[in-house]
């Protein structure tokens, strides 16, 4: 059963308080939803039964709605840290552009290609985050650029996020593998 669904089931079947020893406030209730969420463990089926109680125990019944988006906004929450990545990934050959080898210039965003960014041939993503991987190395670098222009290369890396992944621009992997996954 996911977790939505155990939320869902669990607040349908919270009739009140007359069957609990203790009761909890929303407060308690919203400390316990944080703890159980708040790594990127899963859930246990215990975790789950222990909060679907403290719910179904809650001390005011109109609370009901409130504490259900809570406990999902801390599912979606947890599922986000677990998974930090969208799903658009770019890979292929790379190589590296701007200075310290070439000349600086303007780059499709209006900056300067003398900061650690990428250029991809999607536009669609310029100004968000890629975790790029190349040759066992990776850094968090901005898509600030369109390109590359140069055969079938896939991706591009300035020469400051070259220094950034760890590599001297002028021993640069050139058309080695690389990966580019977009963070959310």
């Amino acid at each position: 059963m996911s977790a939505a669904i155990a939320v869902t089931v669990a607040l349908a079947s919270s009739s009140g308080a007359g069957r609990c020893s203790k009761t909890f406030t929303v407060p308690m209730v919203q400390r316990a939803i944080d703890a159980t969420y708040a790594g990127t463990r899963p859930v246990s089926v215990a975790q789950r039964r222990r909060l679907r109680r403290y719910v179904r125990c809650r001390r005011v019944s109109s609370t009901g709605r409130y504490l259900h988006r809570y406990w999902l906004e801390a599912i979606d929450a947890q599922s986000r840290r677990r998974n930090p990545f969208t799903g658009y990934a770019m890979s292929g050959t790379v190589s590296t552009f701007g200075p310290p080898l070439e000349g600086a210039s303007q780059t499709a965003d209006g900056g300067d290609d003398t900061r650690p960014c990428i250029a991809l041939r999607d536009t669609s993503t310029l100004g968000r985050w890629f975790k790029v991987t190349i040759g066992g190395h990776a850094a968090t670098l901005l898509h600030c650029d369109s390109g590359p222009y140069a055969g079938s290369r896939s991706i591009d890396v300035t020469g400051a996020g070259d220094y950034k992944l760890g590599f001297d621009p002028s021993s640069f992997p050139t058309d080695s593998y690389g990966v580019a996954r977009e963070l959310r």
